[in-house]
């Protein structure tokens, strides 16, 4: 299988398990780290379920969504992508969650929409989203990818690639020790 280098052009901070401040590792669940090739397959496994001709538009949940955007993007051979940054996490602590910095509204408007995010909790994040892309954007559909899915999550996305119960630090998360 095709497994391109986006790693090498993908920088940027994400929020990790490890405390900013000390740098130790934060107390809670048990946690789990797929490496870059577990992502690929599970990216990959997610993409054989997904038509690719009803999608008009990937649209990535930042920060954490980035990631998988791109690799959607790859397997999915759409370059249509646009972002939104959301955010409910403050460290652990799952907070009210903030919307900002989206596309201008009406660039969706009518469009097959697959919004993309590297997992999904209690579902806040991609119940909101989808309903604002829905009424406020005027997409066509939206339909929810998500690497991971929370066990007993009460919203789950349309296409997911394993149920858990762990915290995820994903690859692009890892930081190396100085």
């Amino acid at each position: 299988m095709y497994r391109p280098a986006i790693a090498t052009f993908l920088i940027f901070i994400s929020l990790t398990t490890h405390d900013p401040l000390s740098g130790s590792e934060m107390p809670g669940a048990s946690m789990i780290q797929p490496s870059w090739d577990e992502v690929h397959d599970i990216v990959g496994e997610i993409c054989q379920k997904i038509d690719p001709n009803q999608i008009d538009v990937l649209f990535g949940v930042s920060v954490g969504g980035l990631v998988p955007t791109a690799l959607f993007s790859v397997e999915l051979e759409n370059k249509n992508v646009a972002t939104i940054s959301a955010r409910s996490y403050v460290g652990r602590e799952q907070k009210s969650l903030k919307v900002a910095y989206g596309p201008e509204k009406g660039s969706i408007r009518g469009k097959n929409v697959l919004l993309i995010d590297d997992i999904v909790d209690t579902g806040a994040t991609i119940r909101m989203i989808k309903k604002l892309l829905l009424t406020e954007y005027g997409a066509k559909a939206v339909k929810v990818a998500s690497l991971y899915v929370k066990e007993n999550s009460p919203e789950y996305p349309d296409f997911w690639g394993e149920e858990i119960n762990d915290w995820v630090e994903f690859p692009w998360e890892c930081r190396k020790s100085s």
